[in-house]
């Protein structure tokens, strides 16, 4: 019968028996949607399958020989498709994306995609500041040029190659920075070594004899030095720090910098609650004494005994 109760038959079997759109579902040689159709339900079928059937862009999808988008067809669906591979195949900036005998940006183009590619490779091909790298006979920036890409580089070298502050850079002699010049570009450098130079607060370091902060010096940085050695120098508490005959903190002088140090030790010296710790003898806390500290100790031993 047909659709009496509200149910379709056809030869003995409901829905899906042979009938098209009958009871707004799709149906071919007894099955649904699955039959032999066209666009007819908002679904794309061939020869017994949905959209993965033989048709073109017919239901947003697109499909080539039995395959959806995978199959052959050119910018059909928004998709590059080539011999029943999508956007590897052979093409030209068709979907946005280059391809190029079978592989995408990779392939043979230029500055094309906003990718440089040459001889199967990208960036690395053979040319000039085309896509805004620099490559020069098979590598980039590294290749022979000058202050081209905003990068310096010098016989195959980028950045160490030969040069003066051209490129927000110094070099000199193949190296950079570490040539030899001064206070030229925010960093010092003397006879090829930066910083380490022979120079005085020139660049917010200080450097002495090929050594910066270690150099001879006082408090000019913000640190002290003395004969090559910093904060560990001769001084006093001119730095914050309290040092003393190349030792700080740990050398002789009484709570000076807000530390105890008595004969070359802090804190552990000699002396009575100057800071904030009782010591004795040599030893704080745990020495002999009496809640001098707020803290009992009696014969080297605190509170407990």
């Amino acid at each position: 019968m047909r659709d009496v109760l509200g149910q379709t038959v056809y030869r003995g079997f409901s829905v899906w028996g042979y009938m098209r759109d009958v009871l707004g579902e799709t149906v071919y040689r007894g099955f649904p949607v699955w039959g032999y159709s066209r666009d007819v339900l908002g679904q794309a079928v061939y020869r017994g399958f949905p959209v993965w059937g033989y048709m073109r862009e017919v239901l947003g999808q697109a499909v080539y020989r039995g395959f959806p988008v995978w199959g052959y067809s050119r910018d059909v669906l928004g998709q590059a498709v080539y011999r029943g591979f999508p956007v590897w195949g052979y093409m030209r900036e068709v979907l946005g994306q280059a391809v190029y005998r079978g592989f995408p940006v990779w392939g043979y183009s230029r500055d094309v995609l906003g990718q440089a590619v040459y001889r199967g490779f990208p960036v690395w091909g053979y040319m000039r500041e085309v896509l805004g790298q620099a490559v020069y006979r098979g590598f980039p920036v590294w290749g022979y040029m000058r202050e081209v890409l905003g990068q310096a580089v010098y016989r195959g070298f980028s950045v160490w190659g030969y040069m003066r502050e051209v490129l927000g850079q110094a070099v000199y002699r193949g190296f950079p920075v570490w040539g030899y010049m001064r206070e030229v570009l925010g960093q010092a450098v003397y006879r090829g070594f930066s910083v380490w130079g022979y120079m005085r607060e020139v660049l917010g370091q200080a450097v002495y004899r090929g050594f910066p902060v270690w150099g001879y010096m006082r408090e000019v940085l913000g640190q002290a030095v003395y004969r090559g050695f910093p904060v560990w120098g001769y001084m006093r508490e001119v730095l914050g720090q309290a040092v003393y005959r190349g030792f700080p903190v740990w050398g002789y002088m009484r709570e000076v910098l807000g530390q105890a140090v008595y004969r070359g030790f802090p804190v552990w010296g000699y002396m009575r609650d100057v800071l904030g710790q009782a010591v004795y003898r040599g030893f704080p806390v745990w020495g002999y004494m009496k809640e001098i500290l707020g803290q009992a100790v009696y014969r080297g031993f605190l509170l407990g005994v």
